[in-house]
């Protein structure tokens, strides 16, 4: 049946946080290559622009370098746009420097919990002003203390803003959490010489993060990974395709923190194996994936969840294709996403005609060859770049057209989704 090779474009979350950890490290210059040049990752290069780095793009390479002397004030409002991690991060940044700015960000954004950053700061001692626990965001000049934190989130963006935060602090400072988290934050802090003490379980608590050395913190260069979230719509689609040949996603970051999905798919029967697998600051390699026939599957592990938190929409149309019932639950967490994902998943059903059963944190999808619900034809995604994703794919899945309000946000995070639709040798059906 044959082989198609996709190149998947590289890693959001570490092309972010690679230039706002080398903002934070001692040094002059880092060359960073195979950057996301997204409209979401764009906003923290504005940020660092806008705070005294001089930044040098070659897009057809992938390729970014950051120079930088000193940190300054902003020359200008912190606009953020759709960015949750652009904001949240940028907020720690600026308040463990001693800067002071304010930040603002699109209708979206703006609706977006804050809370979590600003009065976690406070208690460091900063000086930063939220809007009712949401942006606009104003942060005076502050000299943040170490502390020990306790955190009742799963939040990989608290964690690493508490860490980027704690960069400009002296004495030890330490992030207690009770549930996991995305670690990328952690691995790259190593590779740049930051001496770390992770505890995991710690006490009563999921685990411990603590800073005990960075006096050999120094400005690094990377080269990013294939990013797996936007793996994962490909994932689905090479086990479920109509027409079943095989995908090779090529050089896919394979943090274990990150690849609960398929973990997740291979428990319901999926065939996906990995190839070539390799350690930069982080392991990433090829994945395979094989048609395959899925079974459903229940899904309520809080620690697997965090793990593929961004990928439950695209499991819930691989759910809304399998055998038997599914139900994923410990998910409150999507309604604070860029949109209330929980109910966007919901919309995507109704499209896709399956019964389901949704509460305030579970969802429970049925077999769809047993439904005989009335299928919709639209669906307001409220510009969510994964909700679209999703809706496209479960779309091609279904060979229907279907009618979306937005299109274009997918920029946030794939700009090349369509050409690589095309490349897999499937079409989007758009409903006019």
């Amino acid at each position: 049946m044959g082989m198609i090779t996709l190149k998947i474009p590289a890693d959001k979350s570490i092309s972010h946080r690679a230039v706002l950890l080398n903002l934070c490290a001692e040094g002059k210059k880092a060359v960073i290559k195979n950057f996301l040049f997204s409209e979401d990752t764009l906003k923290t290069v504005d940020f660092a622009k806008n705070i005294g780095a001089k930044i040098s793009i070659d897009r057809t390479r992938k390729k970014l370098i950051l120079e930088k002397n000193s940190l300054k004030n902003p020359l200008k409002e912190i606009y953020c746009g759709n960015s949750g991690t652009t904001a949240r991060l940028a907020i720690a940044l600026l308040a463990g420097a001693g800067l002071r700015g304010e930040f603002t960000g699109d209708k979206s954004l703006s609706k977006r919990p804050m809370k979590r950053i600003t009065e976690m700061l406070n208690k460091m001692n900063g000086f930063v002003f939220d809007n009712k626990g949401k942006l606009p965001v104003f942060v005076a000049e502050s000299r943040l203390s170490s502390i020990k934190y306790f955190s009742e989130l799963g939040s990989a963006q608290q964690k690493t803003a508490f860490l980027i935060a704690s960069l400009f602090t002296s004495g030890k400072s330490e992030y207690v959490y009770k549930y996991p988290s995305r670690n990328h934050t952690e691995t790259m802090l190593e590779y740049m010489g930051v001496k770390l003490d992770i505890v995991e379980p710690y006490n009563e608590y999921g685990g411990m993060v603590t800073i005990l050395d960075k006096k050999n913190f120094q400005m690094k260069d990377f080269t990013v990974p294939g990013d797996f979230s936007s793996a994962a719509f490909f994932i689905v689609l090479g086990l479920l395709g109509k027409n079943k040949k095989s995908l090779r996603l090529k050089k896919i970051n394979l943090n274990p923190t990150r690849t609960g999905l398929i973990e997740t798919l291979k428990k319901m029967g999926a065939d996906i194996k990995i190839e070539n697998k390799k350690t930069d600051f982080e392991p990433y390699g090829d994945i395979i994936v094989n048609h395959s026939k899925l079974n459903g599957i229940e899904v309520n592990d809080k620690k697997i969840i965090p793990s593929m938190i961004d990928e439950i929409p695209i499991l819930a149309v691989a759910c809304a294709f399998a055998g038997s019932e599914s139900l994923i639950s410990g998910i409150n967490e999507l309604k604070f996403k860029e949109s209330d994902r929980l109910q966007k998943i919901c919309d995507i059903l109704d499209f896709l005609g399956t019964d389901y059963q949704c509460g305030e944190d579970f969802i429970k999808i049925f077999p769809q060859n047993k439904s005989k619900r009335t299928k919709k034809n639209k669906i307001n995604t409220e510009g969510d770049h994964r909700i679209i994703m999703s809706a496209v794919i479960a779309s091609v899945l279904k060979n229907r057209s279907l009618k979306l309000d937005n299109i274009s946000d997918i920029n946030v995070s794939f700009p090349d989704f369509f050409e690589k639709l095309k490349e897999s040798e499937y079409e989007f059906k758009y409903r006019n």
